[in-house]
């Protein structure tokens, strides 16, 4: 699961609270983290 964290990781940030919506949104405040909604 490591490695699956660590490509998520370079693909951008997931923040958003319908899926629907954005499937991913890139924020530069929180550049380098990876957080799913």
């Amino acid at each position: 699961m490591t490695q699956l964290s660590f490509e998520l990781k370079q693909i951008g940030i997931i923040r958003t609270p319908y899926t629907d919506n954005a499937p991913y949104q890139p924020v530069e405040e929180d550049e380098g983290d990876f957080r799913i909604v």
